[in-house]
């Protein structure tokens, strides 16, 4: 019990310093990123080397994520991909918009839009990651039992002999009489 105590502790205090030391910095990072791909997509407007629809699908992703993006995560995703679901303009307006980056002709275009796509994904990790910690041993403890269930109901159908020769019975010992 007590290493189960020190273990979940050990959990915690790493869980804190990942969401109050390692997950801003790595957020910092991405928002950097962010900048450098926005003023990628300006030089390019500036220079006129991209179509104004690119440009505006494009910089307005970027600036709906930079200043979200401590707000990433799976459940708002999950609501994102409800809501597209569920009203048939919305999902008609994106299909467009998103089909006017992905037919550019245009090479930095389509890095850009990459780039973005990456910093999205590296938030959600980011943002969730720490919460696997304590996912993957429900998950696993989930699978085991699941599995391991047919095999359980095996062992209770064991055949005498069988049962015996696999676990011996182990009486313990009768004290003496004094």
């Amino acid at each position: 019990m007590s290493t189960l105590i020190l273990i979940l502790g050990a959990i915690a205090v790493f869980h804190f310093a990942y969401e109050s030391i390692l997950a801003p910095a790595f957020r910092m990072m991405l928002r950097n990123e962010l900048f450098v791909l926005r003023d990628r997509l300006r030089r390019m407007k500036i220079e006129q080397q991209v179509e104004d629809a690119e440009f505006a699908c494009l910089h307005e992703s970027i600036n709906f994520l930079l200043p979200r993006l401590n707000q990433i995560s799976i459940s708002l995703t999950h609501e994102i991909i409800r809501a597209i679901n569920s009203d048939a303009e919305l999902k008609k307006r994106i299909k467009e918009r998103r089909e006017v980056v992905e037919q550019s002709q245009n090479r930095d275009v389509l890095s850009i839009y990459a780039g973005v796509f990456r910093v999205f994904e590296r938030t959600l990790v980011c943002n969730s990651g720490v919460w696997f910690i304590y996912v993957i041993p429900i998950a696993l403890a989930w699978r085991f039992f699941s599995k391991s269930a047919g095999l359980l109901k095996d062992a209770l159908t064991l055949p005498s002999a069988a049962a015996e020769r696999l676990s011996p019975l182990q009486l313990p010992p009768i004290p003496a009489e004094v």
